[in-house]
């Protein structure tokens, strides 16, 4: 779950390394999928994450955000929360191991 705005600085600069990563881990034919997880109207092209189309976009009302947010503990953005298919946590903080090239078995 990638919590992310297209109006984020920090954002922008961490969607294309972890656009790279997701490229990597699919070559390697990972069970990896990012769900982008936002306020803004994904459906205006101002709002999407540039160049990738690879995600799927959510544009979540206030409340099921702050529900998801509370309950993987997001504080800002950008954060990358993995999650098993089950729904159980692998990490809460996929950024910094997307930022250090961790290996995919580490977050998989």
């Amino acid at each position: 779950l990638y919590f992310s705005a297209h109006w984020c600085p920090p954002c922008r600069t961490f969607t294309p390394l972890l656009k790279k990563f997701y490229e990597e881990l699919k070559k390697e034919n990972a069970p990896f999928e990012i769900s982008l997880l936002t306020k803004g109207n994904t459906q205006n092209k101002e709002n999407r994450v540039p160049n990738w189309r690879h995600t799927s976009e959510f544009r979540l009302q206030s409340s099921l955000l702050q529900f998801l947010s509370d309950k993987f503990g997001v504080c800002g953005i950008p954060t990358l929360v993995v999650v098993k298919p089950n729904g159980d946590l692998v990490t809460d903080s996929g950024e910094e191991d997307v930022a250090t090239r961790s290996s995919s078995v580490q977050l998989l």
